[in-house]
């Protein structure tokens, strides 16, 4: 009886003990095949001790803008910059790189400039701005839209910069190129090892690829003479690079590149053909810009192929590396 009763008491606990060992195999494998469910803010916590978000970082740059000398944080000033820069309408690829393309420009600026904390929103010298008032008054109902577009575009890739063997690159864009991008020697004179020629996939298909411009006599020959009697001889001045295009023009001691004839004239860039009409010259103008470093338009066209910010980075500014802060 006694042995019946041992017996009995064992079974049970066998019985009882099976599910428990069970249920905590069952448990640890949970815990090891899947991960345990978190709410958004333990997961936001999560990812923020695994990869600090950049967007915590913080930057101040002193900007003349709108005729004002104002303080700004770096993201509002990428902001407007990349609103000036770049149609809104652009894929969001291109206007991330648009957006690195800018940061890393005025961060060049700051390392190098004779007066880093003065910025300014001329494009002629420094990068094109354009404050919030403007854009509500430029975008219209579409400044929701596009305002939203474009903060997440640069809010994506916030402090984020293209560097040359460490240094920090020299950014420079421009809105379409003749058919390709073109060294910086061949512009200013200097070498830079991430600014050669390359291809602009999509440019040529731009309706804006060509402009006119047409000239008298007299307004041709005015960077070099004051008389249209010497149309003739200005005009035999012409010399032409391998694309056909007028590479500068050299008479009565004077002797203009196409940078500054396209300054000289007016030109929307400095590549361009020379044509004799019956009352002066027709200027064939090609591309918008100075034609080096990023094509933006390229960047909107390669984007819509498919293409990552990245992957236009890379194509435009050879040999750079993109560093996050």
């Amino acid at each position: 009886m006694k042995t019946n009763l041992i017996m009995t008491l064992i079974l049970f606990l066998m019985m009882i003990s099976v599910p428990l060992v069970t249920l905590a195999d069952s448990e640890e494998n949970k815990s090891t095949t899947a991960p345990k469910e978190t709410t958004a803010a333990e997961e936001s916590t999560e990812r923020e001790a695994e990869a600090p978000s950049t967007t915590q970082k913080t930057e101040t740059l002193t900007v003349s803008a709108d005729g004002k000398v104002t303080e700004m944080s770096a993201e509002d000033y990428v902001y407007g910059a990349v609103c000036a820069e770049m149609p809104a309408s652009f894929h969001k690829e291109a206007l991330k790189a648009q957006a690195v393309a800018s940061y890393t420009y005025v961060k060049w600026l700051t390392e190098n400039a004779d007066n880093p904390t003065d910025i300014s929103d001329n494009s002629e010298i420094h990068q094109a701005f354009i404050t919030e008032e403007e854009l509500r008054e430029k975008w219209g109902n579409s400044y929701s839209i596009y305002s939203q577009k474009v903060r997440e575009a640069v809010e994506s890739v916030m402090y984020e910069y293209l560097a040359y063997n460490g240094e920090t690159a020299m950014t420079v864009f421009h809105g379409l190129s003749p058919g390709k991008t073109v060294s910086a020697s061949d512009v200013w004179g200097n070498d830079v090892p991430y600014l050669k020629a390359v291809t602009a996939p999509g440019d040529k298909l731009s309706p804006d690829i060509t402009s006119e411009v047409k000239l008298s006599k007299k307004e041709f020959v005015k960077p070099f003479s004051e008389s249209e009697e010497d149309f003739d001889a200005a005009f035999k001045g012409i010399k032409k690079n391998d694309d056909g295009f007028v590479k500068e023009i050299t008479f009565n001691k004077k002797n203009l590149s196409s940078t500054e004839l396209r300054s000289a004239y007016g030109l929307k860039s400095p590549y361009f053909t020379a044509e004799k009409t019956k009352d002066g010259i027709k200027l064939t103008v090609y591309g918008k810009g100075h034609g080096v470093g990023m094509s933006q338009y390229s960047a909107d066209y390669m984007a819509r192929q498919g293409s990552s910010y990245e992957e236009i980075l890379t194509h435009f500014y050879s040999g750079t590396k993109l560093i996050s802060e």
